[in-house]
């Protein structure tokens, strides 16, 4: 039995992912002119951590569209593992940032360097942690609205990032006070930030594209649907995994086994759009067993 797919809702998702591109592109450009300026080693890292930013927010924006497309002839399912794989890209390219700033981190150590114009560099990092801690708030509430694992990762990547940008005020803090060894261990605790966000990202992207089943609690709450519908007796299977970033499921119904056919057959359809009626769910295969 199937029904009708849902209609994406484009409009939100897209606009929320632009403001992502914005603002990064703001804290990278400030971030950039300080860095020019001052010679900072922990803000050239954050300066690279929000080169990162922009990159998967492009990433993400792109993938979101191209995510919300309805479904065609070629792609009957929806475009939806499209998301997933950009977060795979952006994790990728995350890693190797995360290696680059750690090498930089750890020849700091050794080759301690004069940090200049320390007000603006602390200026420009307490600024980041602003705007980041609205980027995290704001991108877990579009997240959990649209139930997007790209804006997730956004919200994520911004939670992160208020601590590497905090760690790395630490160390030029540290520099103005003489404690030149800071910056190195600031760039170096920056860098495991960095690379443990790039497997975090990445673990989770693959685990939508294998077609990973989702958790148990809400496989129980698919079950609490199927059984409010009236006339069904009892759930002998459900099957569900990931695809892209929606969840197909097959569920077997127990219904009485005396029903004429039809009945049986639209009781399977109100099951089928009580679960399709779900923001996880994007479809679901009901097959009717009688008892």
């Amino acid at each position: 039995m199937t029904s009708g797919r849902k209609t994406p809702n484009q409009k939100h998702p897209e606009s929320a992912t632009r403001l992502g591109i914005i603002l990064n592109t703001l804290l990278f450009i400030g971030k950039l002119a300080v860095s020019i300026m001052s010679g900072s080693i922990a803000l050239i890292s954050d300066t690279l951590n929000s080169f990162s930013d922009i990159l998967a927010s492009v990433g993400i924006h792109i993938a979101v569209r191209i995510g919300n497309k309805k479904a065609d002839a070629d792609h009957p399912f929806g475009h939806g593992r499209v998301e997933p794989l950009s977060g795979i890209v952006v994790a990728i390219f995350t890693g190797i940032l995360g290696f680059e700033v750690l090498r930089s981190g750890i020849l700091a150590l050794f080759n301690f360097r004069e940090v200049s114009h320390i007000p603006w560099v602390v200026g420009i990092l307490l600024v980041t942690v602003v705007v980041k801690l609205f980027m995290t708030l704001y991108f877990s509430a579009a997240s959990r609205r649209f139930r997007s694992p790209g804006l997730k990762a956004t919200a994520v990547d911004s939670r992160n990032d208020v601590m590497v940008s905090s760690i790395a005020l630490i160390g030029v803090l540290g520099t103005w006070l003489e404690v030149l060894w800071l910056e190195g261990v600031a760039a170096i605790i920056i860098s495991v930030f960095i690379l443990f966000s790039a497997f975090s990202l990445g673990k989770e992207n693959i685990d939508f594209l294998v077609g990973k089943a989702p958790s148990d609690e809400m496989i129980q709450e698919i079950s609490d649907v199927v059984m409010k519908v009236e006339g069904v007796k009892g759930i002998n299977e459900i099957l569900a995994h990931y695809v892209g970033n929606a969840v197909h499921i097959e569920i077997h119904v127990a219904l009485d086994g005396s029903l004429q056919f039809s009945r049986a057959h639209d009781i399977g359809t109100d099951v089928q759009n009580s679960v399709e009626n779900m923001a996880e769910v994007s479809r679901a295969f009901i097959h009717v067993d009688p008892v």
